[in-house]
């Protein structure tokens, strides 16, 4: 059987285990925010490995506030205040405060406009929210940007920065809690093995995979600002291993509020970045620090293009990465993928809920995360005030099917002739949509038995992407190639 990867997005497909050329088809949009609520640098995390649970500031007149809303499985219940009332939460497009998630417990952090740091915890999926911790101990006047991460155990961690009254002796900071973010540990630096100063106001990136952490943020060393790694294999008590795997050099006498991003896939710490006007990919041995390749996520682009804000996700030994950029002279966001453990992403698309003059070039701000072949997006509208959610599918083994000996829905033969077949050993009947490479929805079927012969006669030549909905509402994909 021939197996390909596929990413069901609304503009292509992206398939194959090496980076090529595909077309997405991507699911309908989602406003997640209600109106007056901002919009400002959305994050998403996933609780019981599927909900979408997605956190902004709003950031205009009046107290700024910090806001979670929760999908309830066709759109997203009203959104929920996190920060006190009276509270100046500090927030947006670029600076901001972080979400994570495990089973059905999930946190998120934010700061004040006084560089204060706060974090807030919720144990029934996102429902309910606890009151206010502070994170931070004054070990510096200012403590900002806080991401946060989960261990093992379900204790959170976080990494911020610090800074003086003028925010020109600066930190790397890190703690952690032992008792489920009711109490955090005195901070500890993350920056000294590394020549230079964390930069004033890049937000910092936090991975944690048992007793290994790792802290990438922004440095500057006489006004170069690449984004290093440290890492440390005793819990977060030191960080003694230093990995620079972004070598862009770029120089900039003034901080440009850009951080990192990263995902750890298999033996690597891949990063994500923005050097100059362009994103890019690097990676690093998660083990010791080596540094490997780093390498412009779309080459395809001319390096003047203005490009910001990437994110990386990912599951097991597959890859995206999200970020905006102006190639259209717009702000729009972009999603590109990789599969079995490559690095090099396939070509780029949109993945906007409108696309040219209608979106007013404001696209911005997107983030990610992918759990069990789906993909979920979310970006900020600017022009609207809008947080935009949109879900793909990613799915294997599809392609050429050879035989019709499977339990999940399907369809055979692949190429087809006049007649797909419906396959598997299901309950009671499927309905089926029929969609062309495009993204046209071509035909519908029905109350549909296993093994019952859909006509095809009259498509044209092609890959077509199939979606069954079985009796318990669950949704199954397939594709198969029209001669």
């Amino acid at each position: 059987m021939k197996t390909i990867c596929l990413l069901l997005a609304s503009i292509g497909i992206l398939a194959t285990v090496q980076a090529q050329q595909v077309q997405p088809f991507l699911q309908n949009p989602h406003i997640v925010n209600a109106p007056g609520t901002g919009s400002a640098r959305p994050r998403i995390a996933l609780v019981n490995d599927s909900v979408p649970l997605i956190t902004w500031t709003y950031n205009g007149a009046g107290t700024p506030v910090v806001y979670v809303a929760r999908w309830n499985g066709n759109g997203f219940n009203a959104p929920v205040p996190l920060s006190p009332s009276g509270l100046q939460v500090y927030g947006s497009l670029d600076e901001g405060g972080d979400i994570a998630a495990k089973g059905d417990t999930a946190f998120v952090t934010f700061f004040t406009g006084d560089s204060r740091s706060f974090i807030v915890r919720s144990v029934d999926g996102g429902v309910t929210w606890s009151d206010t911790v502070r994170i931070d101990h004054d070990v510096f006047e200012h403590a900002y940007t806080p991401d946060v991460a989960i261990t093992s155990g379900g204790n959170p961690v976080v990494a911020f920065e610090g800074a003086d009254s003028i925010m020109v002796n600066t930190g790397q900071l890190f703690c952690r809690s032992y008792d489920g973010g009711l109490t955090f540990t005195t901070e500890v630096t993350a920056h000294d093995s590394v020549n230079g100063i964390p930069c004033e106001c890049c937000p910092p990136a936090l991975l944690v995979q048992d007793s290994m952490v790792y802290i990438l943020y922004r440095n500057n060393l006489n006004n170069i600002r690449n984004i290093v790694m440290t890492v440390s294999s005793d819990s977060g008590q030191t960080f003694p291993i230093v990995a620079e795997t972004d070598q862009t050099n770029w120089l900039l006498m003034s901080c440009p509020v850009a951080g990192a991003e990263a995902f750890i896939l298999g033996d690597s710490i891949v990063s994500v970045w923005k050097s100059g006007n362009s994103v890019y990919y690097g990676t690093a041995n998660r083990f010791d620090g080596g540094e490997g390749s780093f390498n412009r996520i779309d080459p395809s682009v001319s390096a003047t293009v203005i490009q910001r804000s990437p994110a990386v996700c990912g599951s097991g030994d597959t890859l995206f990465y999200v970020w905006s950029d102006r190639r259209t002279n717009n702000y729009d966001v972009y999603v590109a993928g990789s599969f079995n453990g490559v690095f090099q992403p396939s070509q780029a698309f949109i993945f906007n809920d409108t696309i040219g003059a209608a979106e007013g070039g404001t696209q911005r701000s997107p983030h990610a995360i992918y759990a069990d072949g789906v993909l979920h997006l979310v970006y900020q509208n600017q022009s609207t005030d809008e947080v935009i959610y949109r879900r793909a599918t990613v799915f294997s083994p599809v392609g050429i099917v050879e035989t019709p000996a499977q339990v999940r829905p399907g369809v055979y033969p692949s190429p087809a002739g006049e007649a797909i077949t419906i396959s598997g050993s299901f309950a009671g009947t499927v309905d089926v949509q029929i969609y062309s490479a495009t993204g046209a929805l071509t035909a519908i079927f029905n109350n549909v038995n296993s093994g019952q012969q859909l006509n095809c006669a009259n498509f044209e030549s092609g890959m077509y992407f199939v979606q069954i909905t079985d009796s318990e509402g669950m949704t199954h994909t397939s594709t198969f190639i029209k001669n």
